[in-house]
Protein backbone atom coordinates (compact mmCIF):
# COMPACT_ATOMS: atom_id res chain seq x y z
CA UNK A 1 0.00 0.00 0.00
CA UNK A 2 2.82 2.40 0.86
CA UNK A 3 4.50 1.59 -2.46
CA UNK A 4 1.28 2.36 -4.37
CA UNK A 5 0.87 5.70 -2.59
CA UNK A 6 4.48 6.62 -3.32
CA UNK A 7 4.00 5.81 -6.97
CA UNK A 8 0.99 8.13 -7.11
CA UNK A 9 3.21 10.95 -5.86
CA UNK A 10 5.84 10.17 -8.51
CA UNK A 11 3.51 10.30 -11.53
CA UNK A 12 3.94 13.11 -14.04
CA UNK A 13 0.61 15.00 -14.47
CA UNK A 14 1.11 15.07 -18.25
CA UNK A 15 2.11 11.52 -19.21
CA UNK A 16 0.78 9.82 -16.03
CA UNK A 17 3.96 7.78 -15.80
CA UNK A 18 6.94 7.86 -13.44
CA UNK A 19 8.92 11.09 -13.72
CA UNK A 20 11.70 11.01 -16.31
CA UNK A 21 14.31 13.70 -15.66
CA UNK A 22 11.91 15.74 -13.46
CA UNK A 23 12.02 19.54 -13.64
CA UNK A 24 10.43 22.21 -11.44
CA UNK A 25 8.48 25.32 -12.49
CA UNK A 26 8.38 28.56 -10.50
CA UNK A 27 4.85 27.71 -9.34
CA UNK A 28 6.22 24.63 -7.54
CA UNK A 29 4.91 21.84 -9.80
CA UNK A 30 7.03 19.05 -11.28
CA UNK A 31 6.91 17.44 -14.73
CA UNK A 32 9.04 15.26 -16.95
CA UNK A 33 11.46 17.53 -18.83
CA UNK A 34 10.24 16.31 -22.23
CA UNK A 35 6.56 16.55 -21.23
CA UNK A 36 6.63 20.17 -20.08
CA UNK A 37 8.72 21.24 -23.11
CA UNK A 38 6.10 19.65 -25.40
CA UNK A 39 3.35 21.55 -23.58
CA UNK A 40 5.18 24.87 -23.95
CA UNK A 41 5.86 24.12 -27.66
CA UNK A 42 2.13 23.73 -28.20
CA UNK A 43 1.55 27.13 -26.57
CA UNK A 44 4.09 29.04 -28.71
CA UNK A 45 1.47 30.49 -31.04
CA UNK A 46 -0.59 31.91 -28.17
CA UNK A 47 2.32 33.88 -26.71
CA UNK A 48 1.00 32.80 -23.31
CA UNK A 49 2.31 29.88 -21.31
CA UNK A 50 0.40 28.11 -18.49
CA UNK A 51 1.25 25.41 -15.97
CA UNK A 52 -0.76 22.23 -16.81
CA UNK A 53 -1.31 21.63 -13.09
CA UNK A 54 -2.40 24.98 -11.58
CA UNK A 55 -2.93 27.06 -14.78
CA UNK A 56 -0.59 29.80 -13.60
CA UNK A 57 0.22 32.11 -16.51
CA UNK A 58 3.69 33.12 -17.70
CA UNK A 59 4.25 35.90 -20.28
CA UNK A 60 7.69 34.57 -21.11
CA UNK A 61 8.45 30.95 -21.77
CA UNK A 62 9.59 29.50 -18.44
CA UNK A 63 12.96 27.82 -18.06
CA UNK A 64 12.31 24.81 -15.76
CA UNK A 65 15.00 23.87 -13.27
CA UNK A 66 16.01 20.27 -12.77
CA UNK A 67 14.69 18.88 -9.46
CA UNK A 68 17.70 16.91 -8.19
CA UNK A 69 16.06 15.68 -4.97
CA UNK A 70 12.99 14.38 -6.79
CA UNK A 71 15.25 12.82 -9.42
CA UNK A 72 17.11 10.91 -6.69
CA UNK A 73 13.82 9.73 -5.16
CA UNK A 74 12.66 8.47 -8.56
CA UNK A 75 15.96 6.68 -9.03
CA UNK A 76 15.69 4.88 -5.68
CA UNK A 77 12.07 3.99 -6.41
CA UNK A 78 12.96 2.47 -9.78
CA UNK A 79 15.73 0.41 -8.15
CA UNK A 80 13.27 -0.86 -5.58
CA UNK A 81 10.70 -1.68 -8.25
CA UNK A 82 13.22 -3.90 -10.03
CA UNK A 83 13.55 -5.93 -6.85
CA UNK A 84 9.81 -5.96 -6.16
CA UNK A 85 7.84 -6.38 -9.35
CA UNK A 86 5.12 -3.77 -9.75
CA UNK A 87 1.51 -4.94 -10.13
CA UNK A 88 -0.62 -3.25 -12.77
CA UNK A 89 -4.36 -3.04 -13.19
CA UNK A 90 -5.72 -6.11 -14.97
CA UNK A 91 -8.35 -4.07 -16.87
CA UNK A 92 -6.17 -1.19 -18.09
CA UNK A 93 -4.95 -2.75 -21.36
CA UNK A 94 -4.03 0.41 -23.31
CA UNK A 95 -1.19 1.42 -20.96
CA UNK A 96 0.00 0.08 -17.57
CA UNK A 97 -1.67 1.67 -14.54
CA UNK A 98 -0.53 0.65 -11.07
CA UNK A 99 -3.01 -1.42 -9.08
CA UNK A 100 -3.99 -0.40 -5.56
CA UNK A 101 -5.88 -3.58 -4.62
CA UNK A 102 -6.16 -7.21 -5.64
CA UNK A 103 -9.48 -9.09 -5.45
CA UNK A 104 -9.12 -12.71 -4.34
CA UNK A 105 -12.55 -13.64 -5.76
CA UNK A 106 -11.92 -12.15 -9.22
CA UNK A 107 -8.21 -12.95 -9.15
CA UNK A 108 -7.66 -9.48 -10.64
CA UNK A 109 -5.75 -6.37 -9.65
CA UNK A 110 -7.53 -3.01 -9.73
CA UNK A 111 -6.49 0.60 -10.18
CA UNK A 112 -8.29 3.55 -8.59
CA UNK A 113 -10.69 3.87 -11.52
CA UNK A 114 -11.73 0.22 -11.62
CA UNK A 115 -11.92 -0.02 -7.83
CA UNK A 116 -14.91 2.35 -7.96
CA UNK A 117 -16.77 -0.07 -10.25
CA UNK A 118 -15.78 -3.24 -8.44
CA UNK A 119 -18.30 -5.42 -6.60
CA UNK A 120 -18.37 -4.70 -2.85
CA UNK A 121 -19.80 -8.07 -1.81
CA UNK A 122 -18.31 -9.82 1.23
CA UNK A 123 -17.12 -12.59 -1.09
CA UNK A 124 -14.85 -10.14 -2.92
CA UNK A 125 -11.90 -9.86 -0.53
CA UNK A 126 -9.49 -7.02 -1.33
CA UNK A 127 -5.82 -7.22 -0.37
CA UNK A 128 -2.60 -5.41 -1.20
CA UNK A 129 -1.60 -5.95 -4.86
CA UNK A 130 1.98 -6.89 -4.04
CA UNK A 131 1.07 -9.62 -1.54
CA UNK A 132 3.20 -12.75 -2.10
CA UNK A 133 1.40 -15.26 -4.28
CA UNK A 134 2.38 -18.09 -1.96
CA UNK A 135 0.41 -16.29 0.74
CA UNK A 136 -2.80 -16.24 -1.30
CA UNK A 137 -3.39 -19.92 -2.03
CA UNK A 138 -3.58 -23.02 0.11
CA UNK A 139 -0.33 -25.00 -0.21
CA UNK A 140 -2.31 -28.28 0.03
CA UNK A 141 -5.37 -27.69 -2.18
CA UNK A 142 -4.09 -24.77 -4.30
CA UNK A 143 -7.33 -22.88 -3.67
CA UNK A 144 -7.63 -19.29 -2.51
CA UNK A 145 -7.38 -18.74 1.23
CA UNK A 146 -10.77 -17.00 1.57
CA UNK A 147 -11.72 -18.22 5.06
CA UNK A 148 -10.43 -17.88 8.59
CA UNK A 149 -10.41 -20.70 11.16
CA UNK A 150 -11.21 -19.26 14.58
CA UNK A 151 -10.09 -22.41 16.41
CA UNK A 152 -6.58 -22.40 14.93
CA UNK A 153 -6.32 -18.68 14.06
CA UNK A 154 -5.30 -19.60 10.52
CA UNK A 155 -6.37 -18.70 6.98
CA UNK A 156 -7.78 -21.66 5.11
CA UNK A 157 -9.48 -22.54 1.83
CA UNK A 158 -12.92 -24.09 1.38
CA UNK A 159 -11.48 -27.59 0.94
CA UNK A 160 -9.60 -27.29 4.24
CA UNK A 161 -12.93 -26.71 5.96
CA UNK A 162 -14.96 -29.36 4.09
CA UNK A 163 -12.51 -32.25 3.81
CA UNK A 164 -9.27 -31.08 5.39
CA UNK A 165 -7.91 -30.81 8.91
CA UNK A 166 -10.23 -27.93 9.78
CA UNK A 167 -13.45 -29.91 9.55
CA UNK A 168 -16.04 -29.01 12.20
CA UNK A 169 -14.00 -25.96 13.19
CA UNK A 170 -15.54 -22.52 13.57
CA UNK A 171 -14.88 -20.73 10.27
CA UNK A 172 -15.62 -17.22 8.99
CA UNK A 173 -15.00 -15.25 5.82
CA UNK A 174 -11.77 -13.26 5.94
CA UNK A 175 -13.66 -9.96 5.83
CA UNK A 176 -15.94 -10.97 8.72
CA UNK A 177 -13.03 -12.15 10.85
CA UNK A 178 -11.16 -8.97 9.97
CA UNK A 179 -14.07 -6.71 10.96
CA UNK A 180 -14.55 -8.51 14.28
CA UNK A 181 -10.85 -8.15 15.09
CA UNK A 182 -10.94 -4.45 14.22
CA UNK A 183 -14.03 -4.04 16.42
CA UNK A 184 -12.08 -5.50 19.35
CA UNK A 185 -9.26 -3.08 18.62
CA UNK A 186 -11.74 -0.20 18.47
CA UNK A 187 -13.22 -1.24 21.83
CA UNK A 188 -9.72 -1.48 23.35
CA UNK A 189 -8.84 1.90 21.84
CA UNK A 190 -11.90 3.56 23.40
CA UNK A 191 -11.07 1.97 26.75
CA UNK A 192 -7.44 3.15 26.58
CA UNK A 193 -8.55 6.70 25.71
CA UNK A 194 -10.95 6.63 28.67
CA UNK A 195 -8.19 5.34 30.98
CA UNK A 196 -5.81 8.06 29.81
CA UNK A 197 -8.45 10.71 30.49
CA UNK A 198 -9.00 9.21 33.95
CA UNK A 199 -5.24 9.32 34.64
CA UNK A 200 -5.12 12.97 33.55
CA UNK A 201 -8.04 13.80 35.86
CA UNK A 202 -6.36 12.01 38.77
CA UNK A 203 -3.14 13.95 38.17
CA UNK A 204 -5.11 17.19 38.31
CA UNK A 205 -6.95 16.10 41.48
CA UNK A 206 -3.69 15.11 43.19
CA UNK A 207 -2.09 18.45 42.32
CA UNK A 208 -5.13 20.19 43.81
CA UNK A 209 -4.98 17.92 46.89
CA UNK A 210 -1.30 18.75 47.44
CA UNK A 211 -2.13 22.45 47.39
CA UNK A 212 -5.11 21.88 49.70
CA UNK A 213 -2.99 19.91 52.20
CA UNK A 214 -0.38 22.66 52.27
CA UNK A 215 -3.06 25.29 52.91
CA UNK A 216 -4.73 23.24 55.66
CA UNK A 217 -1.46 22.57 57.48
CA UNK A 218 -0.40 26.21 57.15
CA UNK A 219 -3.72 27.19 58.75
CA UNK A 220 -3.24 24.56 61.49
CA UNK A 221 0.23 25.95 62.24
CA UNK A 222 -1.22 29.44 62.65
CA UNK A 223 -3.81 28.07 65.08
CA UNK A 224 -1.38 25.98 67.15
CA UNK A 225 1.23 28.70 67.71
CA UNK A 226 -0.88 31.05 69.89
CA UNK A 227 -2.25 28.11 71.95
CA UNK A 228 1.18 27.49 73.51
CA UNK A 229 2.61 31.02 73.39
CA UNK A 230 1.67 32.00 76.95
CA UNK A 231 2.22 28.62 78.56
CA UNK A 232 5.20 27.47 80.58
CA UNK A 233 8.43 26.40 78.93
CA UNK A 234 7.58 22.70 79.21
CA UNK A 235 4.23 23.29 77.51
CA UNK A 236 5.85 25.34 74.77
CA UNK A 237 8.18 22.40 74.09
CA UNK A 238 5.14 20.18 73.67
CA UNK A 239 3.66 22.75 71.29
CA UNK A 240 6.85 22.56 69.26
CA UNK A 241 6.35 18.78 69.00
CA UNK A 242 2.92 19.41 67.51
CA UNK A 243 4.36 21.93 65.04
CA UNK A 244 7.15 19.51 64.10
CA UNK A 245 4.57 16.79 63.49
CA UNK A 246 2.58 19.14 61.25
CA UNK A 247 5.73 19.81 59.22
CA UNK A 248 6.57 16.10 58.98
CA UNK A 249 3.01 15.35 57.90
CA UNK A 250 3.21 17.98 55.16
CA UNK A 251 6.51 16.54 53.89
CA UNK A 252 5.15 12.98 54.04
CA UNK A 253 1.91 13.73 52.17
CA UNK A 254 3.68 15.92 49.59
CA UNK A 255 6.21 13.15 48.91
CA UNK A 256 3.50 10.49 48.62
CA UNK A 257 1.45 12.66 46.26
CA UNK A 258 4.52 13.45 44.12
CA UNK A 259 5.37 9.74 43.84
CA UNK A 260 1.79 8.92 42.92
CA UNK A 261 1.72 11.67 40.27
CA UNK A 262 4.91 10.20 38.75
CA UNK A 263 3.24 6.78 38.65
CA UNK A 264 0.21 8.31 36.93
CA UNK A 265 2.45 10.14 34.43
CA UNK A 266 4.16 6.85 33.56
CA UNK A 267 0.80 5.16 33.08
CA UNK A 268 -0.38 8.05 30.91
CA UNK A 269 2.73 7.73 28.72
CA UNK A 270 2.22 3.96 28.38
CA UNK A 271 -1.43 4.51 27.49
CA UNK A 272 -0.48 7.10 24.86
CA UNK A 273 1.91 4.64 23.18
CA UNK A 274 -0.73 1.91 23.24
CA UNK A 275 -3.31 4.30 21.78
CA UNK A 276 -0.99 5.17 18.87
CA UNK A 277 -0.42 1.47 18.15
CA UNK A 278 -4.16 0.71 18.26
CA UNK A 279 -4.96 3.67 15.99
CA UNK A 280 -2.47 2.34 13.44
CA UNK A 281 -4.03 -1.12 13.65
CA UNK A 282 -7.56 0.25 13.28
CA UNK A 283 -6.50 2.09 10.10
CA UNK A 284 -5.46 -1.15 8.36
CA UNK A 285 -7.69 -2.11 5.43
CA UNK A 286 -5.99 -5.26 4.16
CA UNK A 287 -7.61 -8.33 5.81
CA UNK A 288 -4.34 -10.26 5.56
CA UNK A 289 -2.46 -7.57 7.49
CA UNK A 290 -5.27 -7.27 10.04
CA UNK A 291 -5.38 -11.00 10.75
CA UNK A 292 -1.58 -11.22 10.97
CA UNK A 293 -1.26 -8.21 13.29
CA UNK A 294 -0.84 -8.70 17.02
CA UNK A 295 -2.71 -6.44 19.40
CA UNK A 296 -0.42 -4.60 21.85
CA UNK A 297 -0.42 -5.92 25.39
CA UNK A 298 -2.86 -3.64 27.16
CA UNK A 299 -3.01 -5.58 30.44
CA UNK A 300 -0.60 -3.24 32.23
CA UNK A 301 -2.17 -0.15 30.65
CA UNK A 302 -5.64 -1.31 31.60
CA UNK A 303 -4.71 -1.82 35.25
CA UNK A 304 -6.48 0.77 37.38
CA UNK A 305 -4.32 2.77 39.78
CA UNK A 306 -6.18 3.54 42.97
CA UNK A 307 -5.30 6.59 45.05
CA UNK A 308 -3.34 5.20 48.04
CA UNK A 309 -4.43 6.06 51.56
CA UNK A 310 -0.91 7.40 52.22
CA UNK A 311 -1.83 10.42 50.05
CA UNK A 312 -4.43 11.45 52.62
CA UNK A 313 -3.73 14.04 55.31
CA UNK A 314 -3.64 12.29 58.71
CA UNK A 315 -5.50 14.97 60.65
CA UNK A 316 -6.35 12.44 63.38
CA UNK A 317 -2.67 11.97 64.30
CA UNK A 318 -2.09 15.72 64.60
CA UNK A 319 -5.31 16.10 66.59
CA UNK A 320 -4.32 13.35 69.03
CA UNK A 321 -0.93 15.00 69.62
CA UNK A 322 -2.60 18.36 70.22
CA UNK A 323 -5.15 16.88 72.62
CA UNK A 324 -2.48 15.09 74.65
CA UNK A 325 -0.41 18.26 74.93
CA UNK A 326 -3.28 20.55 75.87
CA UNK A 327 -4.89 18.18 78.38
CA UNK A 328 -1.78 18.42 80.52
CA UNK A 329 -2.79 22.01 81.35
CA UNK A 330 -6.36 21.34 82.46
CA UNK A 331 -6.86 24.80 83.96
CA UNK A 332 -6.36 26.40 80.54
CA UNK A 333 -8.34 24.06 78.34
CA UNK A 334 -11.97 24.22 79.58
CA UNK A 335 -12.45 27.88 78.64
CA UNK A 336 -10.92 27.27 75.22
CA UNK A 337 -13.11 24.26 74.55
CA UNK A 338 -16.26 25.94 75.85
CA UNK A 339 -15.58 28.86 73.56
CA UNK A 340 -15.28 26.49 70.63
CA UNK A 341 -18.25 24.34 71.84
CA UNK A 342 -15.96 21.34 71.97
CA UNK A 343 -15.91 20.46 75.67
CA UNK A 344 -18.42 17.61 75.66
CA UNK A 345 -16.88 14.35 74.54
CA UNK A 346 -19.26 11.71 73.27
CA UNK A 347 -18.89 9.03 75.92
CA UNK A 348 -22.00 7.08 74.97
CA UNK A 349 -21.80 3.65 76.57
CA UNK A 350 -20.84 0.76 74.36
CA UNK A 351 -23.52 -1.93 74.54
CA UNK A 352 -22.63 -5.38 73.30
CA UNK A 353 -25.25 -7.45 71.52
CA UNK A 354 -25.92 -10.41 73.78
CA UNK A 355 -27.73 -12.27 70.98
CA UNK A 356 -24.49 -12.55 69.03
CA UNK A 357 -22.52 -13.82 72.04
CA UNK A 358 -21.98 -17.55 71.92
CA UNK A 359 -21.85 -17.59 75.74
CA UNK A 360 -18.13 -18.33 75.67
CA UNK A 361 -17.63 -14.59 76.39
CA UNK A 362 -18.98 -13.40 79.74
CA UNK A 363 -20.13 -9.77 79.44
CA UNK A 364 -19.16 -7.89 82.56
CA UNK A 365 -21.66 -5.50 84.23
CA UNK A 366 -22.45 -2.49 82.09
CA UNK A 367 -21.73 -4.42 78.88
CA UNK A 368 -18.53 -2.40 78.32
CA UNK A 369 -15.87 -5.04 79.02
CA UNK A 370 -15.45 -8.32 77.18
CA UNK A 371 -13.67 -11.13 79.03
CA UNK A 372 -13.18 -14.86 78.45
CA UNK A 373 -11.82 -17.84 80.32
CA UNK A 374 -11.41 -21.33 78.89
CA UNK A 375 -13.43 -22.67 81.81
CA UNK A 376 -16.56 -20.95 80.48
CA UNK A 377 -17.40 -23.01 77.38
CA UNK A 378 -21.06 -23.34 76.43
CA UNK A 379 -22.92 -23.77 73.18
CA UNK A 380 -26.07 -22.14 71.90
CA UNK A 381 -27.87 -23.16 68.74
CA UNK A 382 -29.49 -19.82 67.97
CA UNK A 383 -28.76 -18.75 64.38
CA UNK A 384 -27.51 -15.27 65.30
CA UNK A 385 -24.88 -16.55 67.73
CA UNK A 386 -21.27 -17.01 66.75
CA UNK A 387 -19.78 -20.47 67.17
CA UNK A 388 -16.43 -18.74 67.87
CA UNK A 389 -15.74 -16.51 70.88
CA UNK A 390 -17.02 -13.32 69.29
CA UNK A 391 -19.50 -10.56 70.01
CA UNK A 392 -20.81 -7.49 68.15
CA UNK A 393 -21.90 -4.09 69.44
CA UNK A 394 -25.66 -3.63 69.54
CA UNK A 395 -25.67 -0.41 67.49
CA UNK A 396 -24.41 -0.16 63.93
CA UNK A 397 -22.71 2.87 62.44
CA UNK A 398 -23.78 4.08 59.01
CA UNK A 399 -22.51 7.67 58.95
CA UNK A 400 -20.07 10.15 60.48
CA UNK A 401 -16.58 10.02 62.00
CA UNK A 402 -15.94 8.05 65.21
CA UNK A 403 -13.00 7.39 67.51
CA UNK A 404 -12.58 4.80 70.30
CA UNK A 405 -9.88 4.22 72.90
CA UNK A 406 -9.25 0.54 73.52
CA UNK A 407 -7.53 -0.97 76.56
CA UNK A 408 -6.51 -4.62 76.43
CA UNK A 409 -4.97 -7.20 78.71
CA UNK A 410 -1.27 -7.85 78.17
CA UNK A 411 -1.76 -11.57 77.55
CA UNK A 412 -4.12 -13.88 75.70
CA UNK A 413 -5.80 -13.64 72.30
CA UNK A 414 -7.46 -10.27 71.70
CA UNK A 415 -9.06 -9.21 68.44
CA UNK A 416 -11.06 -6.05 67.84
CA UNK A 417 -12.42 -4.52 64.66
CA UNK A 418 -15.60 -3.75 62.75
CA UNK A 419 -17.98 -6.01 60.87
CA UNK A 420 -21.18 -5.94 58.86
CA UNK A 421 -24.20 -7.48 60.55
CA UNK A 422 -24.44 -9.96 57.64
CA UNK A 423 -21.14 -11.60 58.64
CA UNK A 424 -21.45 -15.40 58.75
CA UNK A 425 -21.73 -16.83 62.26
CA UNK A 426 -20.01 -20.24 62.02
CA UNK A 427 -16.92 -21.85 60.57
CA UNK A 428 -13.33 -20.58 60.21
CA UNK A 429 -14.43 -17.68 57.98
CA UNK A 430 -16.66 -16.29 60.72
CA UNK A 431 -13.59 -14.95 62.57
CA UNK A 432 -13.20 -11.17 62.43
CA UNK A 433 -10.88 -10.22 59.57
CA UNK A 434 -11.06 -13.60 57.88
CA UNK A 435 -13.86 -12.67 55.48
CA UNK A 436 -14.77 -9.78 53.19
CA UNK A 437 -17.30 -8.41 55.69
CA UNK A 438 -14.97 -7.54 58.57
CA UNK A 439 -11.69 -5.77 59.39
CA UNK A 440 -9.63 -6.51 62.51
CA UNK A 441 -6.63 -5.68 64.69
CA UNK A 442 -5.26 -8.72 66.55
CA UNK A 443 -2.90 -9.40 69.46
CA UNK A 444 -1.64 -12.93 70.16
CA UNK A 445 0.91 -12.50 72.96
CA UNK A 446 3.83 -10.76 71.15
CA UNK A 447 2.27 -10.94 67.68
CA UNK A 448 0.36 -7.90 66.37
CA UNK A 449 -1.32 -7.76 62.98
CA UNK A 450 -4.27 -6.52 60.91
CA UNK A 451 -6.59 -8.69 58.83
CA UNK A 452 -9.24 -8.44 56.15
CA UNK A 453 -10.69 -10.98 53.72
CA UNK A 454 -8.49 -13.79 55.10
CA UNK A 455 -5.30 -11.79 54.54
CA UNK A 456 -3.23 -11.06 57.64
CA UNK A 457 -0.49 -8.41 57.68
CA UNK A 458 1.91 -8.43 60.65
CA UNK A 459 2.93 -5.08 62.17
CA UNK A 460 6.37 -4.43 63.62
CA UNK A 461 7.59 -2.17 66.41
CA UNK A 462 4.15 -1.79 67.93
CA UNK A 463 3.93 -0.61 71.53
CA UNK A 464 0.48 -1.02 73.08
CA UNK A 465 1.29 -0.73 76.77
CA UNK A 466 -1.37 1.95 77.16
CA UNK A 467 -4.20 2.14 74.64
CA UNK A 468 -5.10 1.55 71.02
CA UNK A 469 -7.05 4.14 69.02
CA UNK A 470 -9.62 3.19 66.38
CA UNK A 471 -10.80 5.84 63.91
CA UNK A 472 -13.70 5.29 61.51
CA UNK A 473 -14.79 7.67 58.76
CA UNK A 474 -17.82 5.91 57.30
CA UNK A 475 -18.48 8.21 54.31
CA UNK A 476 -14.75 8.50 53.60
CA UNK A 477 -14.36 4.71 53.69
CA UNK A 478 -11.43 4.81 56.14
CA UNK A 479 -10.70 2.59 59.15
CA UNK A 480 -7.43 3.41 60.97
CA UNK A 481 -5.66 2.04 64.04
CA UNK A 482 -3.39 4.26 66.17
CA UNK A 483 -0.76 3.57 68.80
CA UNK A 484 -1.65 5.98 71.64
CA UNK A 485 1.47 5.36 73.75
CA UNK A 486 4.54 7.47 73.07
CA UNK A 487 5.15 8.02 70.22
CA UNK A 488 1.60 8.43 68.94
CA UNK A 489 1.48 7.09 65.41
CA UNK A 490 -0.82 5.51 62.87
CA UNK A 491 -0.29 1.75 62.64
CA UNK A 492 -2.46 0.86 59.66
CA UNK A 493 -5.39 2.09 57.56
CA UNK A 494 -7.99 0.17 55.60
CA UNK A 495 -9.87 1.90 52.79
CA UNK A 496 -13.13 0.50 51.43
CA UNK A 497 -16.54 1.72 50.26
CA UNK A 498 -18.66 0.66 53.25
CA UNK A 499 -22.07 -0.61 52.11
CA UNK A 500 -23.64 -1.83 55.39
CA UNK A 501 -23.78 -0.49 58.94
CA UNK A 502 -20.57 -1.30 60.83
CA UNK A 503 -20.58 -2.87 64.30
CA UNK A 504 -17.62 -2.98 66.66
CA UNK A 505 -16.54 -6.61 66.91
CA UNK A 506 -14.55 -8.51 69.55
CA UNK A 507 -12.95 -11.91 69.81
CA UNK A 508 -11.23 -12.58 73.16
CA UNK A 509 -9.52 -15.68 74.60
CA UNK A 510 -7.89 -15.66 78.05
CA UNK A 511 -7.88 -11.85 78.13
CA UNK A 512 -10.05 -8.75 78.27
CA UNK A 513 -10.86 -5.68 76.18
CA UNK A 514 -12.28 -2.34 77.36
CA UNK A 515 -13.60 0.24 74.89
CA UNK A 516 -14.52 3.92 75.38
CA UNK A 517 -15.70 6.31 72.71
CA UNK A 518 -13.86 9.66 72.56
CA UNK A 519 -14.29 12.94 70.73
CA UNK A 520 -11.53 14.20 68.43
CA UNK A 521 -11.98 17.87 69.30
CA UNK A 522 -8.44 18.64 68.13
CA UNK A 523 -9.52 18.04 64.54
CA UNK A 524 -12.40 20.53 64.88
CA UNK A 525 -10.07 23.03 66.51
CA UNK A 526 -7.39 22.85 63.79
CA UNK A 527 -9.03 21.85 60.53
CA UNK A 528 -12.58 23.24 60.61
Amino acid sequence: MASSRLRQELLCPVCLDIYNNPVLLRCGHNFCSSCIESVFDSQEDCWLYTCPECRKRFTLRPSPRRNLKLSNIVGHYREHQTEEEEVHCTYCVDFPVPAIKTCLQCEASLCVKHMKRHCRSQDHILIEPNAPQDDLKCPTHKHLLKYYCLDDAARICLSCHLVGEHQRHHVELLNDACEKKKQRWTHSLEKMISNRKEAEEKIQRMQERRKEVQEKLASATEKVTPLFRNLKKQRRAQGKQVLDEIKREEERVSLQISDFIKELEMKKETLSKTIVQLEELCSLTDPLLVLKATEPDAAQSDHAIEIPSSCQLDHVLISLLLQRSLKLDFAFIPKLLEKESLLHENLGSLLLEVRTNDNTIPLLPGHKIVSFSAENWMRNSESELFTAGQVLSSTGISSGEHFWEVEVSQEGFRCIGVAYPSIIRSGPQSFIGYNEKSWSFTWINDFVGVSHNNECRPLSKVCLKEKLGIYLDYEGGVLSFYQLSDPIRRLHSFTAPFIEPLHLSFNVLNGWVRVNKKAIWGKTLLFN
